[in-house]
């Protein structure tokens, strides 16, 4: 049976090596590693959250909700980075 990656356990041989962290190049690598760890793990917990509706309808309305969340989330950071240009 062929695994779908994200799938566990993960097999050693699949898994990269880890880069030298001495270098630049892959200080980016393991900071777009992080960046991407964390996307995917926000993702998994939103959709495990809309698994758990017990409706079609709930999914819909439970997507609206995290819709506007993450709006006002952005919003507020936009602001919090607009008060910090005009504090400087």
């Amino acid at each position: 049976m062929l695994k779908k990656p994200g799938q566990w356990p993960v097999e050693l041989s699949l898994v990269p090596a880890a880069p030298d962290p001495d270098t630049e190049a892959d200080d980016i690598y393991m900071r777009l590693a992080a960046e991407k760890a964390r996307r995917e793990l926000v993702c998994d917990s939103i959709r495990a959250h809309l698994a758990e509706q017990p409706s079609k309808r709930a999914v819909r309305a439970c997507e609206r909700r995290w819709h506007n969340y993450l709006s006002n989330l952005a919003d507020s950071v936009l602001a919090d980075r607009q008060n910090q240009e005009h504090a400087e």
